[in-house]
């Protein structure tokens, strides 16, 4: 940076260009030094060539989005700082990034607070103290942070979704969803703040209006890529919770399509069509898939026991499903369907302790609490699991 300020440009170009490497994610500060002193030597192709190989691997970083823009309008980049208390505040917020990534959070917190007292304008700080807040379960901390974020930041879009998460810690949920709103209103090209505001939704169980805020996101994209798997997935969810299946399935095979290797969309179809009693051999074989990528995630491994059990293999249920209990033991639809495992290969005492057990957990379904009662007075119905 000293090379920068000093204008030996093509000095701290040929130093840079060892750290910032094309298809490599650099640190976003060493990007926009290499772009200005590109920009200052005359070379704004390359600086623009640079800014869009970085942003293919970092697209939510803001900075970079707007440096990107600026380029590519052909207006002006700054360098990251311009004086000896920005150089200061520069290697503070460094050291607090590399800290919050080694989870050393109050050590982080410290820094980051020092680099806004050398530098109140620095807000790619204050947006730092705001997570590390939200971590701290300090959620008014966190929206006072990030009121001190200027409205023309790079940072000024992220800050206010930030605030929405902090605002719904804080008890203030109306306030979030109406600030997420107002950002939806406001640029129609976005899509975060219907997201967020499905996500919220759907937190709150509340799958209608969820899925309404996933439809509009949806209706706004311009370019469906693979990064939108999560989009389609979780839309799939809200449909799935409102009885719209067939609607459901679409969203999940869309996901699939934009991430085939996506473990928990694999085992949410998978699941669902098990529970169904639909398309169980390609079921089973996507919760394979599924289970190999995530081979301690219990929930997984249980949805792979419960389709040996639709399909009539009990042992291999057994195996899979103790598995899941041992991943999980606090969840009662787990010991519940290794009860009922047990029950179909004639381990009829450990079957009973298993929904005892599940009974203990205090399920909140309370039709599931209705099923397991009965199965303890009556055990289980002798009907093939198969017929659904």
């Amino acid at each position: 940076m000293m090379l920068v300020l000093d204008g030996r440009y093509e000095e701290a170009i040929a130093l840079l260009r060892d750290y910032v490497r094309p298809g490599e994610t650099a640190p976003t500060r060493m990007v926009q030094a290499l772009a200005f002193a590109l920009q200052e030597a005359g070379r704004r192709d390359e600086a623009a060539a640079l800014l869009r190989d970085q942003r293919a691997g970092s697209l939510d970083n803001p900075l970079l989005a707007t440096l990107e823009r600026r380029i590519a309008e052909g207006e002006g980049i700054r360098p990251p700082f311009e004086d000896p208390a920005g150089g200061i505040a520069d290697v503070l917020l460094g050291l607090a990034q590399a800290l919050q990534d080694q989870n050393l959070g109050e050590r982080s917190l410290v820094l980051a607070r020092f680099a806004t007292f050398v530098r109140p304008e620095l807000d790619e700080a204050w947006f730092l103290i705001a997570r590390l807040a939200l971590d701290r379960d300090q959620p008014q901390l966190a929206v006072e942070a990030l009121s001190r974020i200027r409205a023309d930041s790079p940072w000024a879009w992220r800050a206010r979704l930030l605030e929405a998460d902090a605002l719904v810690e804080a008890g203030r949920k109306e306030e979030a969803v109406r600030l997420l709103r107002r950002m939806a209103d406001e640029d129609p090209s976005r899509i975060e703040a219907l997201v967020a505001l499905g996500d919220l939704f759907r937190r709150d169980e509340d799958y209608v209006r969820a899925e309404k805020a996933y439809r509009e996101a949806i209706s706004r994209l311009r370019e469906v890529t693979p990064r939108h798997w999560r989009l389609f997935y979780v839309h799939g969810i809200t449909l799935e919770r409102t009885g719209r299946w067939p609607e459901a399935e679409k969203a999940f095979l869309r996901a699939l399509e934009l991430q085939p290797d996506q473990p928990f969309v694999l085992n949410y179809l998978g699941y669902s069509w098990v529970d169904q009693g639909l398309n169980l051999e390609r079921a089973k074989e996507m919760l394979h898939r599924a289970v190999e990528l995530r081979p301690n995630d219990g929930f997984i491994v249980d949805s792979l026991g419960w389709a040996y059990y639709r399909l009539g293999d009990y042992d291999r249920a057994v195996e899979y499903l103790e598995r899941a209990v041992e991943l999980e033991p606090g969840d009662p639809v787990i010991n519940d369907h290794l009860g009922d495992a047990y029950w179909r290969v004639g381990r009829l005492r450990e079957a009973r302790f298993q929904w005892r057990r599940a009974l203990t957990l205090e399920p909140e379904d309370r039709e599931l609490v209705g099923q397991i009662e009965r199965k303890l007075r009556s055990g289980l119905e002798d009907t093939d699991p198969r017929r659904g």
